[in-house]
């Protein structure tokens, strides 16, 4: 693997956990989700956006019932 394309890899990582922060940030009360919970969520999606806002939508859903 080059150094750049290791370097995109990381930023987008990094660009995903902060995505599912700020969903969390505004979507949830405050104190609902963890920053714990967040990175077990992260590591669940294994770099893929749509399966990590996939798993907080829902589990909203299911907190909502």
């Amino acid at each position: 693997m080059t150094l750049l394309l290791t370097l995109i890899i990381a930023i987008t990582l990094g660009e995903l956990f902060d995505i599912l922060k700020d969903r969390v940030k505004f979507s949830f009360r405050p104190g609902t989700i963890s920053r714990e919970l967040i990175k077990i969520v992260f590591i669940v999606a294994d770099g893929d956006a749509r399966v990590g806002l996939e798993i907080l939508r829902r589990a909203g859903r299911k907190a909502e019932s």
